[in-house]
């Protein structure tokens, strides 16, 4: 095996082309440690590798990137198993460190690299898996219960047969106790979803249908009220086994999730807008939190939160100054004075309002004061990132009642 290794494009050159020289480097180690046999003339054992690489589609992972090859005549046996080798070995790395380049497309998260040589881990996963297959990838598998969770989760959407799901009538509002023509079709909407045993005669809406609603409600985070709006047409409409509409996950954002440094940690759940405080990876609290609307979501980053302001100053940041406050400054004078801000120069210098022209104001600030009707409320969790959000309170207390609860600019309201 280290011979054809060592003469990879001579002996297989169809396959030399796929293997980069680390590559070739992890094959040989993994080879030696396995006493120079080839490892796959055994059916049993290419099965059981056969089986857990389709199931890797339950972790976000294309299971045909790893399509094993047939082992091929007894002149081309040596290429297969080097072939087999190296998509097992590609199989582990990717489960375990995540396929995809995280700097390309999570630029921020600046999650920690590894602090040994990753081959270690892959090697030592490999070695198990030829006794057994199962346990390797298990072991390759971040462990971490929000891992495992949303795996198994996906899992079960991404199985779930395709139903044929007609659209829900518009109409006006439906509140608990109305007569509608559209209570026969939700209810069998809600029948097929599993939220309702048996769909109730006529047209009333109430009692039963109205629980089941409220229950469809709690389970898609909207507010579990039992008034039926076009938001939750648009959710009955859904089709909850297309997997492309379902959450596939990639295992390279994972780490992201894990223990960053230190022991204590906020993590955001955007999706949920909740906030959990972990210490020592455990976590100790949560709370809801109201995050960034559509049209100006909340961003996704790693960072260290860096300082605490109490009854802060509100800088308007550049986004919300240009399309939100200088729009209502121009239509109304007195909104400076109304809303307590005060304009500034770049350097911090105040200026007179009245002799800005707020057609052209050029490179100003505003600057609400600390108090009561301040946006940030009473105290600010500062971290350092480029999009000028953090967490922060707010006066805005009764929408923490609302599902769900996607109302700021971007910043996280706690």
């Amino acid at each position: 095996m280290q011979q054809a290794l060592a003469q990879l494009p001579s002996v297989c050159p169809g396959l030399a082309a796929q293997i980069d020289a680390a590559g070739q480097v992890r094959l040989q180690v993994f080879y030696q440690q396995q006493g120079n046999a080839p490892l796959w003339s055994a059916d049993e054992r290419r099965q059981a590798l056969q089986s857990q690489l389709l199931m890797l589609a339950d972790d976000g992972l294309d299971p045909t990137h790893y399509s094993l090859p047939a082992l091929d005549t007894p002149a081309n046996v040596l290429c297969s198993d080097i072939d087999i080798s190296q998509r097992y070995l590609q199989a582990l790395q990717d489960l375990h460190y995540g396929r995809l380049q995280q700097s390309r497309f999570e630029p921020l998260w600046h999650s920690q690299p590894p602090t040994r040589d990753p081959n270690i881990d892959v090697l030592a996963f490999a070695g198990i898996g030829l006794q057994d297959m199962a346990q390797a990838f298990d072991q390759a598998r971040p462990s971490a219960d929000l891992y495992r969770s949303l795996r198994n989760a996906y899992s079960s959407v991404r199985q779930q047969p395709l139903p044929h799901w007609g659209p829900v009538a518009s109409g006006p509002l439906l509140r608990p106790g109305m007569e509608d023509p559209r209570v026969p079709e939700l209810a069998q909407r809600l029948v097929s979803g599993g939220y309702l045993a048996e769909a109730p005669s006529g047209r009333q809406y109430r009692d039963e249908l109205v629980k089941a609603v409220k229950a469809f409600q709690l389970s898609h985070s909207l507010q579990a009220d039992g008034v039926i709006g076009r938001r939750h047409r648009g959710r009955t409409e859904y089709q909850p086994g297309d997997p492309s509409r379902a959450t596939a996950h990639q295992p390279g954002a994972f780490p992201l999730a894990g223990p960053g440094p230190g022991t204590r940690r906020r993590a955001v759940n955007v999706a949920a807008a909740q906030l959990s405080v972990y210490q020592s990876g455990i976590p100790v609290w949560q709370t809801r939190l109201q995050v960034g609307r559509a049209e100006r979501q909340t961003p996704l980053l790693k960072s260290r939160i860096t300082r605490l302001t109490l009854n802060p100053t509100w800088t308007i940041p550049p986004t919300i100054m240009r399309e939100d406050k200088l729009p209502a400054i121009r239509l109304n004078p007195e909104y400076l004075r109304q809303q307590n801000l005060q304009v500034l120069d770049a350097e911090g210098h105040p200026l007179a309002p009245e002799l800005i022209d707020w057609a052209r104001p050029g490179n100003i600030l505003l600057r609400q004061e600390a108090g009561p009707r301040n946006p940030l409320g009473k105290i600010v969790m500062r971290f350092p990132n480029p999009y000028s959000v953090y967490l922060h309170d707010t006066p805005s207390q009764p929408l923490f009642t609302k599902g769900p609860r996607a109302f700021s600019s971007g910043c996280v309201r706690v």
